[in-house]
C-alpha cells in the first residue's frame, strides 16, 4: 500500500500517493478556512510565541487537539521553528515562523 500525505498551502491540497504520483487540487472552503487560520498562525508567530499564547490566540481549547493537529504539522512542515530546538519539550518553549517557508504563501 502506497503513502498517503496531504499538505494545504497557498490555497492549494497538495496530495502525494506513493512517492512518484503528486496531484495538486483547488480547495474547498473549508479547507480555505483551515488554510487561513494556518496563516494567520505563521503571521501571529513573527515573533517568537508559547504554544498557550498561539492556542488562545486560535481560540483552540483542546490541547492535545492544537498539539495534534494544528502545532506539530506546522512544526514537520517545517513552517514553524522551536527556539529551543534541543529541548522542545521545555516549558521555556517558544514558536517562530519559518521566514523561508512564508514567502511561498
Amino acid at each position: 500500500m502506497g503513502h498517503f500525505f496531504m499538505l494545504i498551502l497557498c490555497n492549494l491540497v497538495v496530495f502525494t500517493i506513493s512517492y512518484t504520483n503528486t496531484f495538486i487540487l483547488p480547495v474547498t472552503p473549508q479547507a480555505t478556512m483551515q488554510d487561513d487560520r494556518l496563516k494567520a498562525i505563521l503571521n501571529f508567530c513573527k515573533v517568537p510565541r508559547s504554544r498557550e499564547e498561539i492556542q488562545k490566540y486560535t481560540d483552540i481549547k483542546n490541547r492535545d487537539y492544537f498539539r495534534k493537529d494544528i502545532l506539530n504539522p506546522l512544526i514537520e512542515q517545517g513552517l514553524l521553528k522551536l527556539t529551543i530546538p534541543d529541548k522542545p519539550k521545555s516549558h521555556k518553549q517558544k514558536y517562530m515562523s519559518s521566514k523561508e517557508r512564508m514567502k511561498n504563501c
